[in-house]
């Protein structure tokens, strides 16, 4: 099995290569795909990396990458993506073309509010932030959390707790999140809607 990692707005980083480099005993391949062609940026600040993303093709290039990508992949496959990655692979779960997958981990996409019509076509969880600057979050949560084969995870942290690049990284999120990331790669996730709460751990909020 291998499995497919979607960036965010910073792409392809240290931070990101860590991250990865936790899973990849857990997979015979991992595939990163990122906006900038694997070339690291080293934005200086989030403002930064959003102005040139947004200049450099968006999210409407970052999928069809990704689309790319998963068409030339074999079976089986996870899917996993960050803030921006994870709209393009919550949009892509609901794709009939991509039968190969097995499950998609979608953490922190605020966008997916913009793509409700999207069906899940294998089990996908969708982990929140505890809140969300420019929309209610619980609402956004409230829309999606019986759809079937979405799992919905509303956490403790901040938007970006995965990345250490963020300001709102969370050290104790991270290690938690990889731990389950870890665990899910070894399971065959059970399709079916439910909410779940994240961690013990302290938060932000």
């Amino acid at each position: 099995m291998q499995l497919l990692v979607i960036s965010d707005i910073f792409g392809a980083t240290p931070a990101l290569s860590e991250l990865v480099a936790g899973l990849a005993d857990r997979y015979r391949q991992v595939l990163t795909i990122d906006p900038y062609g694997g070339v690291d940026m080293a934005f200086s600040s989030e403002a930064e990396a959003y102005g040139y993303f947004q200049k450099h093709g968006g999210p409407g290039l970052l999928l069809e990458q990704a689309k790319t990508l998963l068409r030339a992949t074999t079976p089986p496959s996870d899917l996993l993506g960050f803030s921006v990655g994870a709209t393009c692979t919550w949009q892509i779960s609901g794709c009939h073309e991509f039968k190969q997958l097995r499950h998609c981990s979608c953490f922190y996409g605020s966008r997916i509010r913009d793509h409700l019509d999207s069906q899940p076509q294998c089990p996908t969880s969708l982990i929140f932030p505890c809140r969300e600057k420019f929309f209610a979050i619980d609402s956004l949560i409230e829309a999606l959390q019986n759809r079937p084969n979405t799992r919905v995870i509303k956490t403790e942290y901040l938007h970006g707790f995965m990345n250490s690049l963020s300001l709102n990284y969370s050290a104790h999120g991270y290690r938690f999140y990889l731990n389950w990331l870890r665990e899910k790669a070894a399971q065959s996730p059970i399709p079916g809607p439910a909410q779940e709460s994240a961690g013990p751990y302290n938060n932000t909020c």
